[in-house]
Formats: structure tokens, sequence, C-alpha cells
């Protein structure tokens, strides 16, 4: 056979097996679809094990100048300076706070002691009034028990003397009288002094009823009343001892309640100094771990987002994460996936990270099940090796894995 006539007939032989090995198919059975290339993602490698520096202050929130900070990407030990920041305004405000707490003190001393002090006169205050009440105490239990028993007994010495003064009158009136019967004086005499004896006695008698009626009235209101105003002195003094005690608890307790207050005070500005000397401690920037040196807040290594590069003059806020000490070589990638995506990419699926070399990273996909704001869910790829060879922030594209 001539070579010209082969094609044809192998052509012819080729299509000839075709339709029979289609005519031998099941009736009914579908044809195969040849699988289709997975989508790609857009990634960019994320420090591992990142271990993020920020500044939380308890007290100062002033703006952090930066004065030195170490290049993006520097290797670090544990404990070493990150950056340095002007602390000027710091220093000043624990200053301030010092001298501030100094006074605190000082003043707190001084109303203590002063405390003390108005304490102690008004314990000494207190104990000489209730001295003096336990002396009118005493002097006016003595005054009834004794003093009005001698006046009573005075009084009764007087009304015998005054008695016997009557009779010794009387009894001389009598001897005048036996006299005058034996003719011993003339009778011009006798009448004279007779009128005159009897004149004396009438005028003691009087006198004598006149003492009794005043010891009468002396012992019936002049000591009642004398008892009453000693009682009502008594009283009345005692009341004032009361009302001196009661004021000096009033007093005492306002003492106290205002070095509670001074005492509050100053354990506040201790709070305050020893709050600024951790904040002053906390801006020494020091590698929480040994590792690289990256700038830029974690959450910023992804698609779309551009870490901030830290350079000296650079103002930084409170709160704010500055930067974070990772490992050296990265293991994980992060992109952004749509509603869309979920149903392909699913939450531990096998990935293939493509690199700009062109070389092709196993891994597994971990989604977050809670979309953003915007409505983006996060997802992570986690190598199954860390790459020494590619750094943080390079892309690579993301293809679920055959």
């Amino acid at each position: 056979m001539r070579p010209s006539l082969l094609a044809p007939l192998f052509v012819l032989a080729a299509c000839a097996t075709d339709r029979a090995a289609t005519s031998t198919a099941p009736a009914g059975a579908a044809t195969p679809a040849t699988p289709a290339q997975a989508a790609t993602k857009n990634a960019e490698f994320a420090p591992a094990n990142a271990m993020p520096w920020s500044y939380w202050p308890e007290e100062w929130n002033g703006q952090l100048l930066v004065l030195e900070v170490l290049p993006h990407g520097s290797a670090v030990r544990e404990g070493d300076v990150l950056a340095r920041f002007d602390l000027r305004p710091l220093d000043d405000e624990i200053r301030k706070a010092d001298m501030e707490l100094k006074s605190a003190q000082v003043r707190h001393a001084a109303l203590v002691e002063r405390q003390q002090i108005e304490e102690e006169a008004a314990q000494s205050s207190l104990a000489v009034a209730r001295a003096g009440l336990e002396r009118t105490k005493r002097t006016l239990t003595a005054w009834k028990e004794q003093d009005l028993a001698f006046a009573r007994r005075d009084d009764e010495i007087d009304r015998r003397r005054e008695l016997s003064y009557i009779e010794d009158q009387k009894d001389e009136l009598g001897q005048l009288e036996e006299m005058y019967k034996r003719d011993e004086l003339v009778d011009g005499t006798e009448d004279l002094v007779l009128k005159r004896q009897k004149r004396g006695l009438a005028l003691t008698e009087d006198s004598v009823g006149l003492s009794r009626d005043r010891a009468k009235k002396r012992f019936d209101l002049d000591q009642t009343l004398e008892l009453e105003q000693r009682e009502e002195s008594a009283r009345t003094q005692a009341e004032a001892v009361e009302r001196q005690r009661r004021t000096q608890d009033i007093e005492r307790r306002g003492r106290v309640d205002a070095q509670l207050r001074s005492g509050e005070e100053l354990a506040d500005r201790e709070a305050r100094m020893a709050r600024l000397r951790r904040d002053r401690e906390a801006l020494a920037c020091k590698a929480p771990r040994a590792g690289v040196f990256l700038h830029g807040a974690t959450r910023d290594w992804r698609v779309g987002r551009t870490p901030v590069r830290i350079e000296r003059g650079s103002s930084l806020g409170a709160r704010n994460e500055i930067g974070c000490v990772a490992d050296p070589a990265p293991r994980e990638l992060r992109a952004d996936l749509q509603g869309t995506d979920l149903a392909q990419w699913k939450d531990g699926a096998k990935v293939l990270a493509k690199t700009s070399t062109g070389a092709k990273l196993p891994g597994v996909l971990k989604v977050d099940p809670w979309p953003r704001g915007d409505g983006v869910f996060e997802a992570i790829v986690v190598l199954d090796a860390p790459v020494e060879s590619i750094p943080v922030g390079a892309r690579a594209d993301v293809e679920l894995a055959p």
C-alpha cells in the first residue's frame, strides 16, 4: 500500500473506534466534565507568633514623640530597646505629682498631729469639767448632810442662849423685887430700877421672838431656796458637762472624717504617682521576646492595608500598637473572602500559596465565621512549615489544592 493512503485509513479507523465506543456506552450516562481550575485569592504573609508592643497608659495620655526607633525588620533580643520617646512632658508631670504628694504628706501629718493635740485638749477640758462637777456634787452632799445640821445645831445653841438670857433677866428681876420688899432702897430708886429691868426683859423677849421667827424663816425658806439653788447649779453643771461631751463627740467625728478624707487624698496622690511611674517604666519600649521587630499594627498585615512605618519625629498616640516582635520566618498568610466565596473556600480546606518565585507552599485555610463590618470574612492560611526566604508583607496567590 502506498504511504499516501495510510493517513486517511488511520483517520477512518479512529472514527470507527469512537463510534463503537459510543455505541457500547449505557444509555442516559452523562459525559464527565473536565475539572476547572480553582479560583485564586490574593494573600499577604503576616508575622508569625507576633507579640505586639503598645502603650496603654494608666494616668498620662500625652503624645509620644519618637526620638529613635530601630529599623523595620531589625533582629532583636528580649529586653532590647525598640524605640526612645521624648519623655520630658511625662517627667514634668511626675515632678509635679511628686511635689503635690510631698505637700499632701506634710498636710496629712500636720492634720493628724493637730487633731491629736485637739483631742488631748478636749479630753483634758472634759476631765476638768467632770472634776468640777464631782466637787460640786460632793459640796452639795456635804452641805445637805453636814452644813444644814451644823446650822440647826448653831440655831439651837442661839435659842438656848437667848432663853438663858431671858431667864437670867427674870432672876435678876426677882432678886430686885425681893430686895425692894426689904426696903433696902428708896422708893424712887426702886421704881426706876424695876421699870428698867422690866423694860429690858420685855425687849429681850421680843428680840428672842424675832430671832426665833428669823430662824424659822431661815430654815423654812432660805435654806430651802439655797438647797434648790445648789441642786440647780449642780444639775446645770452636769448638763454643761454632758453638752461638752456631746460637742466633743461631734468634733471628734468631724476630725475623724477630715483625717479619713486627708488620708484618701494622700492615697489618691500616692496611687497617681505610682501610675505615672509605671507609665514611665512602660515607655522604656523593650522587646518582649527575641525575633524580628516589625513596624505597624499586626492587624494591618493583610491585603488592602499598609502597616505604618515609624520614623524619627513621628508622633504616636496612646493605646495604639506601634509594632511587634515576631518569628524571623513567617508561617501564615491573610486573605479576605466574600460571602459568595464561602461555598468553595471552607474552613479546614487544603490550599496552596503560590509565591512570586513560583513556589507552591501547602497549608490549611482557617476562616473566621464572623464577618467584619464591611461583610468581609477574614481568612488565614497556616502553612505546613515556616518560610525563611520570604519576608513579612510579601504577596502570594492562594488557590485550593486539587
